[in-house]
């Protein structure tokens, strides 16, 4: 499966070329926002509860982290059955060590498309004027 976030200008996220258009709460998108921002970082759940319910006492705050949390993993893969078979919202160790977003899965956010193409660019200017990176030939 593969995903398109769009974090820069109106937020869309498109699976498999379909736009994701129900979300279930704010937060839910507010999640997957900060995690595939920075990608592959670790967030405890401390740090998403005081993010994102710092005003509920501590129990209620777990309770809703994880349900955003689970929100957020049937949103993105309505297929899955089990919430951390997910390919995209990992689990970094045990619950209260929190959540990251996978590096590794396939999904392209606009931030790292842009890097992408500025590359590209490069490459492409360096290829036309006939200058190949050293260990290449023509």
């Amino acid at each position: 499966m593969q995903l398109i976030v769009k974090l820069l200008g109106r937020f869309e996220v498109w699976r498999e070329g379909e736009l994701i258009e129900h979300w279930p709460r704010q937060k839910t998108q507010e999640l997957l926002k900060l995690l595939v921002s920075e990608r592959g970082r670790s967030f405890s759940q401390d740090q998403l509860i005081e993010a994102f319910f710092p005003d509920l006492n501590p129990a209620r705050a777990v309770n809703n982290l994880q349900k955003r949390v689970s929100e957020l993993r049937r949103t993105l893969e309505p297929e899955l059955t089990k919430g951390t078979d997910s390919q995209f919202v990992l689990q970094a160790g045990s619950r209260e060590q929190g959540y990251y977003f996978s590096q590794e899965a396939a999904c392209l956010d606009d931030r790292s498309a842009r890097a992408l193409e500025r590359k590209v660019s490069v490459g492409s200017d360096a290829f036309s004027r006939g200058s190949y990176p050293a260990g290449t030939s023509s």
